[in-house]
């Protein structure tokens, strides 16, 4: 009989992706480095990334969720 992951488990498994790991690690990179130029102003391209990774394994997990019912 074969498990049905949670859908906690779909949206971790997104996170072993080795791009999706670039783009935070870059999130990271560019809040720090926004924050330090700018101060809180630079936080805008540091919270798209981060904006986007949020779609991206949103719109993963769903689809991967109702491939497996």
């Amino acid at each position: 009989m074969r498990k049905v992951r949670t859908f906690w488990e779909l949206i971790l498994e997104n996170f072993e992706d080795r791009i999706l790991q670039i783009l935070i690690a870059a999130a990271i990179v560019s809040l720090l480095v926004g924050v330090i130029q700018n101060g809180l102003s630079g936080l805008i391209e540091g919270v798209s990334i981060l904006i986007s990774i949020v779609i991206i394994v949103s719109v993963t997990s769903v689809n991967n969720w109702i491939k497996e019912r």
